[in-house]
């Protein structure tokens, strides 16, 4: 069976705890593939709720 938290790992971390990294750290790993999908999927979930809203004024 699969290990869901790896060993050796701070379960606080894990589960969304404070990151020991700086802004401008992250920043620096973040690839501009990555910028793209994520501008990339802000704009499908806007594109979304546009939907959603024009769905609800409809009925």
């Amino acid at each position: 069976m699969e290990q869901i938290i790896p060993v050796n790992e701070n379960i606080e971390d894990y589960f969304g705890g404070y990151t020991k990294k700086t802004y401008k750290e992250l920043i620096e790993e973040i690839s501009t593939d990555e910028i793209d999908e994520l501008y990339d999927y802000g704009c499908y979930l806007e594109q979304l709720k546009e939907k959603n809203m024009s769905k609800n004024v409809e009925r």
